[in-house]
């Protein structure tokens, strides 16, 4: 099943606004830039959005094809976990060809777990 287009974030100058003011969480597989929800950045919120780039250290056209979509699943798969408005940005790294589906999902559910407690952090840091 494929994303619906209004899931995708596909300008340019979006793309690369996440990379800049977004947050950056490593993983084995995978670098994941999310740029948080608009509502804390005085925009208008709309579903959550995303990009994924796949280089070609990653491997042949199949496998590069292979490992954008099975990310762009994992981030289907996990939309009801991310707050409206909130923009993703995947960037696959060489061992994202060699990860199994499930542990790429436990990569991808660290990840965002790890990006859920700073961003509580920081909201609880501006309230005191």
């Amino acid at each position: 099943m494929s994303l619906r287009p209004c899931h995708r974030l596909c300008r340019p100058g979006d793309i690369a606004r996440v990379r800049s003011e977004g947050r950056r969480i490593f993983a084995a597989a995978f670098v994941l830039f999310i740029r948080p929800a608009p509502e804390l950045t005085g925009e208008c919120a709309g579903p959550p959005r995303v990009a994924v780039a796949v280089s070609r250290r990653v491997g042949s056209a199949v496998e590069r094809n292979r490992v954008r979509r099975r990310l762009k699943e994992l981030f289907r798969k996990h939309l009801g976990r991310l707050p409206p408005g909130t923009d993703l940005v995947v960037s696959a790294r060489a061992e994202a060809g060699r990860v199994e589906f499930g542990e790429l999902e436990a990569q991808f559910n660290r990840a965002l777990g790890r990006w859920r407690n700073t961003r509580g952090r920081a909201a609880s840091d501006e309230t005191h």
